[in-house]
């Protein structure tokens, strides 16, 4: 029986009803996925849709595509995308992720085992359905029906308990229009500033990118640096092997009681306990790897990536990553913002080794083999303050566009769920919608 409380269950008008969601839709299906296969000219696939192939407004992103074989696919007898379904992810980080199939990516596409296809039945429109559970409504419903820890998962009973609000047919066309407006304008003003948080974030990178291999001094006369990633650097830098300024340092956790780090390409080093990470984490951290504070981390599976960076306190990493103590000729934050920067992460994957990029890996002999451009400390720490200072402002206005944003989608579900609730009256809204299409 449902775990819904009396006090969850939110006033609607009278003639609304409120039922099982089984009770209106045809069917709630999963896919399948083969990650043996590889698109050919032969056989170039049916995508493969999963949690990582739409947003949380529902868009599509398929950067990343996957597919299945096309006789894999023929022979699926559920899990089939058509127009007017529902996705819902069902398990993992982005569970209760939900997207309505308004066109089929690439004409053909099919859930993998990660998402329910929810097939609305003739009692309820498809892209209501979508908006219900990507309502605070329908988003709190399916927290209750989730279970495990380790591997949380929405269990496929859920369908015979959460509840669907079912307004009658003519209204159910009204609530979806005003929705799709609505929503669809919050929608347009959150990806123009997400836009802005991309060119900002190109900005920070190419400045960085221009000062810790250009210098500060326009005027200046350049050589070849030698390294192809970075080519022209200050005449006056030298260019010297990694040994030559970096120590491997090989300490070990006694008790595993100091502060566990983490590496990624994003954030460089920072505490785990920052984090908002599902991974999994050692019973004990007994062995694991000293970081003193300013000492450089290398990520060893992701340098490729531009997992590495400077530590900012003292603490411990994977017994697998790598720890290296730079000496008085380099400057610790200019090191961070030079090794995350494009150039030298592709240089560093020039250095990794492994039969496919994604499983390479940055050893220390490769590391220390690598050469590294080296301005006078004094102009590193002078470009560190500078990059400093310009990037604080930057990361202010990326503040308050993702302060601005959160807020715009905070305002998308109170629309929709004030809408799909039968809080918000549209009958003014269809008057001006006619209104506005008579001559």
């Amino acid at each position: 029986m449902t775990d819904i409380k009396d006090d969850m269950i939110p006033n609607i008008p009278d003639e609304w009803d409120i039922v099982p969601l089984r009770y209106s839709v045809s069917s709630v299906e999963t896919g399948d996925r083969d990650s043996s296969f590889t698109p050919s000219k032969e056989d170039p696939g049916v995508l493969s849709i999963g949690g990582e192939h739409f947003d949380w407004d529902g868009t599509w992103k398929l950067e990343s595509p996957r597919y299945i074989g096309t006789e894999m696919y023929q022979n699926m007898k559920q899990g089939k995308l058509e127009r007017g379904d529902t996705l819902l992810v069902k398990d993992g980080a982005t569970i209760g992720k939900v997207a309505y199939v308004n066109q089929i990516p690439e004409d053909r596409a099919a859930a993998n085992s990660h998402v329910y296809v929810i097939k609305p039945s003739e009692d309820l429109k498809g892209r209501l359905l979508a908006y219900q559970l990507q309502s605070y409504w329908g988003q709190s419903q399916l927290q209750l029906y989730i279970r495990g820890s380790a591997q949380a998962g929405l269990p496929s009973t859920f369908s015979g308990e959460l509840l669907m609000i079912l307004p009658p047919s003519d209204i159910q066309s009204e609530i979806v229009s005003y929705l799709n407006h609505h929503v669809g304008e919050i929608n347009s003003l959150i990806r123009k500033k997400e836009d802005l948080l991309e060119l900002l974030e190109e900005k920070r990178k190419a400045l960085i990118i221009k000062t810790t291999t250009k210098g500060l001094d326009e005027q200046t006369l350049f050589k070849d640096s030698g390294i192809p990633t970075i080519g022209k650097i200050p005449a006056h830098w030298d260019v010297v092997p990694n040994r030559a300024i970096f120590e491997e340092i090989d300490d070990r956790s006694k008790d595993g009681s100091e502060e566990l780090l983490s590496v990624s390409h994003k954030t460089g080093v920072t505490p785990r306990s920052e984090k908002d990470v599902n991974m999994f984490k050692a019973d004990s951290l007994e062995d694991y790897k000293i970081a003193q504070k300013g000492d450089f981390v290398i990520n060893t599976m992701w340098a490729w990536m531009g997992a590495v960076g400077i530590s900012p306190q003292l603490g411990v990493v994977s017994p697998s990553y790598h720890v290296y103590r730079p000496n008085s000729l380099m400057d610790n934050e200019f090191i961070d913002y030079f090794y995350r920067t494009d150039p030298y992460i592709t240089e560093m994957g020039r250095y990794s080794k492994g039969v496919w990029k994604s499983r390479s890996r940055l050893y220390p002999d490769e590391f220390l083999r690598m050469e590294t451009i080296l301005p006078p400390v004094s102009e590193q720490k002078a470009i560190a303050n500078e990059i400093q200072e310009i990037t604080e402002d930057m990361e202010q206005m990326a503040e308050k566009l993702q302060e601005s944003i959160g807020l715009l989608k905070e305002k998308r579900q109170a629309i929709i769920t004030e809408t799909i609730t039968g809080q918000v009256d549209i009958s003014d809204w269809e008057a001006t919608k006619e209104q506005e299409v008579t001559p």
